[in-house]
């Protein structure tokens, strides 16, 4: 992704070191400037294909590979936020068709972190086919809870919907994280769970520790992920934690208690002024509420 100045000039004496090559009556000298940034210049077409200048960017490094990870997760929200758009959400498409013209950008592997892919590693070289652009969607995060079974299995519930968490790059830092969104103490994690149904809700997540809550951490969701039934996490908390409740995605009321074990909750002398409590505690209107 280098390019090379020549310029030449008459030598009177010959004078040979590490920067200079003397060709017959001719000094010919080089120096080496590093190629454009790519601080702006992306842009997304009506297809919310991404480009870059007035080409496209290949998705070589966004998709996990035989031996190296994908940063696609990273990628797309360093994008969007070089954008100015919302990008705590953001997911992308592999392997889309170009749509005209060539790739300007290849091989981009971002942290996550960065405000432009100037701070990534890139190249403006490639070897793209046409099947190989990158579709955004830029895109504020959708609220997403943790959930610990009673077993202690590790899921995740967002806009309805519940699904196990990967174990892929999940390490001590997430599990810091979700026993703090729970509001309680980090005991200890293990991957490779075994788990009754391959039903992935969240894959590859990257937390630093500090992260108030999963949902801050960099992960991908279900349309990427490529996890099995014997890829799920467990993780152990302690603590005098207050009482979480969730409603699954077919409205049915469960509890996670102060040990991170969560469970149902018996109908006996349940009734409307709980059902109440419940829409209240979760920030929705109690209005019409009912329950059987």
């Amino acid at each position: 992704g280098w390019t090379r100045d020549w310029g030449a000039t008459q030598a009177e004496v010959f004078t040979v070191d590490s920067d200079t090559t003397v060709w017959g009556a001719f000094t010919v000298a080089w120096t080496d400037t590093a190629p454009d940034q790519p601080t702006a210049g992306l842009s997304l077409t009506d297809d919310n294909i991404l480009m870059y200048g007035d080409g496209f960017v290949c998705d070589d490094g966004w998709l996990n590979g035989f031996v190296t990870p994908g940063y696609g997760a990273q990628n797309a929200r360093v994008a969007c936020r070089a954008m100015g758009l919302p990008w705590t959400g953001a997911t992308f498409e592999a392997a889309v068709g170009l749509p005209f013209g060539t790739f300007t950008l290849d091989e981009v592997v971002c942290e996550g972190t960065e405000s432009s892919f100037a701070e990534c590693s890139w190249s403006v070289e490639h070897d793209c086919s046409d099947g190989e652009a990158v579709r955004l969607n830029c895109a504020s995060s959708q609220e997403m809870n943790v959930v610990l079974t009673p077993e202690g299995i590790l899921m995740a519930e967002r806009d309805g919907q519940m699904g196990y968490v990967c174990d892929d790059y999940f390490d001590e830092n997430a599990a810091r994280v979700v026993c703090r969104e729970l509001g309680l103490e980090y005991v200890e994690f293990s991957q490779g769970a075994t788990l009754d149904e391959d039903n992935f809700l969240v894959d590859d997540v990257r937390c630093t520790g500090d992260e108030a809550r999963l949902q801050d951490c960099d992960y991908i969701g279900n349309e990427q992920e490529n996890c099995g039934t014997t890829e799920g996490v467990s993780v152990v908390c302690s603590g005098d934690g207050a009482l979480n409740v969730q409603l699954t995605a077919e409205n049915v009321l469960t509890v996670t208690n102060p040990s991170g074990q969560t469970g149902y909750v018996c109908d006996d002398n349940f009734g409307q002024t709980e059902a109440e409590v419940v829409c209240r505690e979760l920030g929705l209107s109690t209005e019409g509420v009912t329950y059987t």
